[in-house]
């Protein structure tokens, strides 16, 4: 697989564009993990990964944040996390698979990935692989025509039994109406917190950019 991957992604794929700053990722996954530890911050640095993992951070029109619960018959049962998992061989970039597991896992579908949302971060799974995980904000095509309303999140219940639309105050509350959410990990909580920082950055961005665009015009 070349690594000159274009921002507008390959016709066999679902199509969606990707910020400037996520060049490095533009790349298949064995040719990411190639560039790793030195040229791409992953924490701790003296550790090697052998897998890349990636997370999905997508909102509403009402900054709410999509957050899915664990199947009680899978690993870390009823705690919940965002839409992910790891990357495939047959991903054509790191990428397409963030795009292509929320799809699976929740059934929306990407119409823009990025920012990167921190840096990524080393753990060890159960059964001993060593992985590097990276999350992006991602809107969907839903949230891009502003139909939140219309939004319907399919589950599979093998991996997820349950999910919830999110505000900041909720998640740091680890409450969500009357359901409680407790997180896979403390770096998934913490991504999310760093997501709703992101995500009012960009739009502060966007914002600025269509007034700036209009007193030019």
């Amino acid at each position: 697989m070349s690594s000159d991957v274009p921002s507008q992604l390959v016709t066999q794929c679902p199509t969606f564009t990707t910020d400037p700053s996520l060049t490095a990722f533009q790349v298949h996954p064995e040719t990411y993990l190639s560039t790793l530890p030195n040229d791409i911050p992953c924490s701790p640095s003296d550790i090697t990964p052998r897998f890349i993992a990636v997370g999905a951070l997508t909102f509403d029109s009402h900054s709410r944040i999509l957050l899915i619960q664990r199947a009680s018959t899978d690993s870390m049962p009823h705690l919940w996390e965002i839409p992910g998992g790891g990357c495939d061989q047959d991903d054509p970039t790191v990428l397409h698979s963030v795009a292509r597991e929320l799809e699976e896992e929740t059934g929306l579908r990407a119409v823009s990935v990025g920012p990167l949302v921190g840096g990524g971060y080393v753990f060890a799974t159960r059964s001993g692989k060593v992985v590097c995980k990276y999350n992006f904000l991602v809107e969907t095509d839903r949230e891009a025509e502003g139909k939140e309303h219309w939004v319907k999140v399919r589950l599979d219940p093998n991996e997820h039994q349950n999910h919830v639309w999110a505000t900041e105050e909720e998640v740091r509350a680890g409450c969500v109406g009357k359901v409680d959410v407790k997180f896979t990990t403390a770096e998934q909580r913490q991504v999310i917190l760093d997501a709703f920082q992101m995500k009012r950055n960009v739009v502060r961005e966007s914002a600025a950019g269509v007034e700036g665009g209009a007193q030019t015009a």
